[in-house]
């Protein structure tokens, strides 16, 4: 073989395992932190950052060490003491021989490249459902994690890890959750709106009576809590509007209504969002009509064909208002992200409204602007420049993640390529959020790099042969978020060439999944580097490093199993969607299921561990709708590979995995079972595979049925719920059918 170690004769399938293996042998750690530790692998890199808390001293972020001997240090058979990739194989009880036999297992690589990986998303690597777990091993975790790592029994549990925190009860019936001392005094905020505000709304809203002729504008007190609720809630997770300089007397009438309609939503007052997203919608169309000229042909057709009512002229005083063909991005973008999760009707129009967006998007220009400067840096531009810059760059980013959201959820192909953007990505989250010109310019001063292209880093993800390639500067939380999204669309593109027409299943070729699989390894170990990538939803990047973790988990069981054609989650009925998955073609079971499976079992803990119930009733402000559908993915998996247990497995690494995961999912189970207050009381943990994935859907079920802020989560719990019975009369019709 080609990859073969020229001190042991082992063989690797890939290079980077190579690589990473040599250094068992030369001792080199080329990953060194700014206080002057070394590692070897760069991810123990990171979790050193992270538990030394070095993000609260002034040291210099974590490096990657010139090539070179690195200091020596205690070593246990040969391993160094930071290594505990083959360390694990003892604390999982794996045989040695399985590890470390010249044939190596990939498959088992892969299992423990995961293990570490769990350890930076919220799943401890040290964590295992064994029996025989190695008690040197536990008594170190003991030490390191607190008295919470290991049970009574002295098994390990998945709830021993810090996960993000549930809402205090105080706050889980409140619209918008507190915040440090810092944000949460509201006064200084330029988005609270006066009567004079109000007043300058009201006039232009006059200018579009015509298009809006019942319309009622709210109070500036209903206002105000509208944008607190959009800016807390849904703006949270995408990051595209400079909060710190936004003012509704300098923003056009219908993004103001807009970003209203989405707060609306988020304050429980579904009405009023309604009603504020058609008037927001008919602005647009009227603007469109008079600004036609600013567009391409396309959009002016779409506009014609739209409504006669629109052909009214719109009164030539709208050229004095704040106004920019960008703010019809913004506007749309909202427009489509609020509707995209509403009944049929409004569904519908997101899909008109997607179309609009993606036409606007490539008559404005998908590239970076050409008078920008070449230098390095932001040099030439004031803040108010370098603001308008960056939240154009965000704007169309973000709007390609949210037309591919609608890929993701409805199984739609693709209006918008990746391959079709150049932009930067987006800056880091201190910059953006820079609360002064002062403070941005010292931001500046400190970091004055600009991003990497888009189109650069996504080809190092795909194409780089070392796992361990460095993108610099370490993309903002936002940053890797947008390159998920590309990584997603790609194996919605491959999936629909590889379809089948006769069965419409679609198998991947081995090329692809090797490409994608290294590409999502990469993005791992960039999001575990980057020390803005935490899963605390309350921290300064907000929810989106949590939402990219979700993703994840969507991107590794779309590569396990296509589920996206089988659900018809635009009908939102629970019946249709559960006969969908009645359809899903049968899971075979080998090594490339593990990631899946490992994801899949981590976010089933993540609800368990916070409190189903609790957080159900308040996650609105950290957990999106895309969570909703990573879980709901993650359920339907789950429980198909649990109800396809019954077979014997032929790969005995296979069934060491499976042991493994099946123990984790009771453990899991039990946790549900001894906190939720199911229908019926007393429950047991089941023992077969079968009855453990009815109860996967059954947590999951109840988790998403909880939810009050939007009703398309509701429809998931309810589909899921009715899967799980159809699965139960197959069940009992085919015992029957074999005593006949």
């Amino acid at each position: 073989m080609r990859n073969t170690c020229s001190y042991c004769q082992r063989h690797f399938k890939r290079a980077e395992h190579l690589t990473r293996h040599l250094r068992i042998h030369t001792k080199e750690r080329p990953f060194r932190c700014g206080c002057g530790a070394t590692f070897s692998r760069r991810d123990l890199l990171t979790r050193h950052w992270r538990i030394s808390k070095h993000g609260d001293d002034e040291v210099s972020p974590p490096e990657y060490a010139r090539r070179g001997p690195a200091v020596d240090s205690p070593v246990n058979d040969g391993l160094p003491a930071e290594d505990g990739f083959l360390a694990q194989a003892h604390s999982l009880d794996i045989p040695t021989g399985a590890v470390i036999d010249n044939h190596h297992d990939d498959g088992l690589e892969v299992f423990l490249e995961f293990l570490n990986f769990m350890d930076g998303v919220g799943l401890p690597a040290h964590w295992s459902p064994t029996r025989g777990l190695d008690l040197d091993a536990a008594g170190s975790v003991r030490d390191s994690e607190g008295p919470d790592a290991l049970d009574a029994n002295g098994i390990g549990t998945p709830f021993s890890t810090w996960l993000p925190s549930a809402p205090a009860e105080n706050e889980a019936s409140c619209a918008i959750p507190l915040r440090d001392s810092v944000d949460s005094d509201t006064s200084g905020r330029t988005y609270v709106v006066t009567e004079a505000e109000r007043s300058l709304l009201f006039l232009s809203l006059e200018t579009f009576r015509s298009s809006i002729p019942d319309f009622k504008l709210p109070s500036r007190h209903a206002l105000t809590r509208y944008l607190i609720s959009f800016f807390e809630g849904f703006h949270s997770h995408l990051l595209f509007i400079h909060e710190p300089t936004f003012k509704p007397s300098g923003t056009p009438l219908e993004l103001t209504l807009a970003m209203c309609s989405a707060g609306a939503q988020y304050c429980f007052e579904r009405r009023v969002a309604e009603q504020l997203f058609h008037a927001a919608n008919a602005i647009v169309f009227a603007r469109l009509r008079y600004e036609e000229t600013s567009f391409g042909p396309q959009i002016r057709s779409l506009i014609r064909l739209h409504n006669s009512s629109l052909r009214e002229d719109v009164p030539s005083a709208r050229r004095g208002d704040p106004w920019a063909p960008l703010d019809t991005i913004k506007t749309l973008l909202i427009l489509v992200g609020y509707a995209t999760w509403e009944v049929v009707g409004l569904l519908q129009q997101s899909f008109a409204l997607r179309q609009l967006l993606v036409h606007c998007l490539r008559d404005i220009g998908l590239a970076e602007e050409s008078h920008q400067p070449t230098s390095p840096g932001s040099n030439g531009l004031t803040w108010e420049q370098w603001i308008e810059k960056e939240s154009a760059r965000r704007s169309k980013l973000i709007a390609f993640c949210y037309v591919n959201v609608h890929s993701i959820a409805y199984d739609v192909h693709p209006m918008l390529w990746c391959s079709e953007l150049h932009l930067r990505l987006p800056c880091s989250t201190d910059r953006w959020q820079a609360r002064s010109a002062s403070q941005w310019a010292n931001l500046e001063r400190q970091d004055d790099k600009d991003q990497m292209l888009f189109q650069e880093a996504l080809s190092l993800l795909l194409y780089s042969t070392d796992e361990a390639i460095t993108i610099q500067p370490n993309p903002s939380p936002l940053g890797n978020y947008v390159l998920l999204h590309a990584l997603l669309q790609r194996i919605h593109i491959v999936r629909e060439l590889s379809l089948h027409a006769s069965c419409g299943a679609a198998t991947m070729p081995a090329p692809e999944l090797q490409i994608i699989g290294r590409g999502l390894r990469c993005w791992t170990l960039m999001w575990q580097q980057a020390p803005e990538s935490g899963l605390n939803p309350n921290n300064k990047s907000g929810p989106v490093p949590f939402t990219s973790s979700a993703l994840l988990g969507i991107a590794y069981v779309r590569l396990a199993l296509n589920i996206g054609p089988f659900r018809h989650l635009e009908l939102r009925d629970p019946s249709s969607i559960a006969l969908g998955l009645t359809r899903l073609p049968n899971i075979e079971r080998n090594d490339s299921l593990f990631s899946a499976l490992l994801y899949s079992t981590h976010a089933l803990s993540v609800p368990v561990r916070l409190g189903i119930d609790r957080v159900a009733r308040s996650q609105a402000f950290f957990w999106s709708v895309q969570h909703a559908l990573s879980g709901f993915e993650c359920a339907v998996f789950l429980a198909k590979w649990l109800c396809s247990l019954h077979t014997p497995s032929q790969n005995h690494t296979a069934i060491l995995f499976e042991d493994r995961i099946l123990l984790w999912i009771r453990r899991i189970v039990e946790e549900a079972y001894a906190v939720v207050d199911f229908d019926e009381p007393d429950l047991e943990v089941p023992t077969d595979p079968f009855s453990l994935g009815l109860v996967v859907l059954m947590i999951w079920s109840r988790f998403f049925q909880g939810n009050t802020q939007w009703p398309f989560i509701v429809i998931l719990g309810k589909s899921l719920q009715k899967h799980g019975e159809s699965l139960q009369e197959r069940r009992q019709f085919e015992g029957q059918s074999l005593l006949q």
